[in-house]
């Protein structure tokens, strides 16, 4: 599913963020980014919770495990205004041969 887009304006979808769930997945989103790179796909971590974060602790009060379960799981793929939809498939296409290449209990890395 895209992301919404007001109707004044046009998403670039500079991060195109996806949530990887390692019991549906059979792969971390650690595992996964590494297999992204190994096909020369970066990626990068979604988020580091404010929190957690060195200037910000001392503000702390209490845990917040929705955003940190979301730091963990979710992974910004590549994507800017200038990527065509060339890229857009190749990093889908691949996504989708190391999740099946998971479920089919072979391993994570795939070069």
């Amino acid at each position: 599913t895209l992301p919404p887009e007001a109707a004044w304006a046009k998403n670039i979808y500079w991060l195109y963020s996806v949530l990887i769930d390692e019991q549906k997945l059979g792969v971390t989103r650690d595992e996964l980014a590494e297999s992204l790179l190994d096909y020369g796909i970066e990626t990068r971590p979604f988020f580091y919770p404010l929190h957690i974060q060195p200037a910000y602790r001392q503000y702390r009060h209490g845990n917040c495990p929705v955003s940190e379960k979301l730091s963990l799981q979710g992974l910004s793929l590549p994507a800017s205004n200038h990527n065509c939809l060339k890229d857009v498939h190749r990093v889908c296409d691949t996504l989708k041969k190391i999740v099946e290449k998971t479920k089919q209990g072979q391993p994570v890395i795939c070069v």
